[in-house]
């Protein structure tokens, strides 16, 4: 499936980043993202590993439900971006 707004002809050059790729790959992942939008190999001031996060203090702590989302409804919304992301 190809999303029109993403590889528009003369547009800017873009890559779709899954999340799980960034934190478990990111090396990989910051490699493809110069190669694909920059045409260039990654360079060598780039971090490769995540910094430390504090996983305190978030200002919301909630479920979707919680906040009054209907998960099912979202995800069906969102199914066909979805899929593009995975490559379907």
């Amino acid at each position: 499936m190809k999303q029109a707004w993403f590889r528009a002809a003369g547009g800017p050059r873009r890559c779709v980043v899954r999340f799980d790729d960034y934190v478990r790959d990111l090396p990989g992942t910051l490699t493809r993202v110069y190669a694909e939008c920059l045409d260039a190999p990654l360079p060598a001031h780039v971090p490769l590993t995540h910094p430390p996060r504090r996983r305190t203090h978030y200002l919301l702590d909630r479920s979707l439900a919680q906040v009054g989302i209907d998960e099912a409804a979202l995800k069906a919304h969102l199914r066909a971006y979805a899929a593009w992301c995975r490559g379907e």
